[in-house]
This record gives structure tokens, C-alpha cells and sequence, in this order.
């Protein structure tokens, strides 16, 4: 999980990265890197807060302020 959690921000510079230069197939492959990743910490974060939905909310806005 925490390797996810590193990875994502990560993947975001490497795509801002490749829109810079124009790397169609960068930009294709760190999208299919973060829509996979943000499945997994979903998939991981909805056993656990399958009856709480305001803990859902909040775990997942606190991925973003990584």
C-alpha cells in the first residue's frame, strides 16, 4: 500500500513530464498507471470502510494531500 501510495504522485510528475515533451505513449502509460493504482487503493480502502462512508471520504481526499 505504501508503495502505491508513493507511486502515485510519482506517475502525476512523470505525466506532467511527458505532456512537456510530447510523449503521447508516456502520457497513455502513466494514465493506465494511475487509473490502476487509484483502483487498487479504492479496492483496498472499501473493505475497510465498506459501513463508514464518512471515513471512505476522508481517506480518500487524504490521498490527495500526499
Amino acid at each position: 500500500k505504501l508503495t502505491k501510495l508513493i507511486s502515485l504522485p510519482v506517475s502525476v510528475c512523470f505525466m506532467i513530464y511527458d505532456f512537456s515533451v510530447g510523449s503521447y505513449i508516456g502520457i497513455l502509460n502513466e494514465s493506465i498507471a494511475i487509473v490502476s493504482i487509484l483502483i487498487s487503493l479504492f479496492k483496498g480502502l472499501n473493505m475497510y470502510y465498506l459501513y463508514s462512508p464518512y471515513l471512505l471520504l476522508f481517506a480518500l481526499t487524504s490521498i490527495f494531500w500526499l
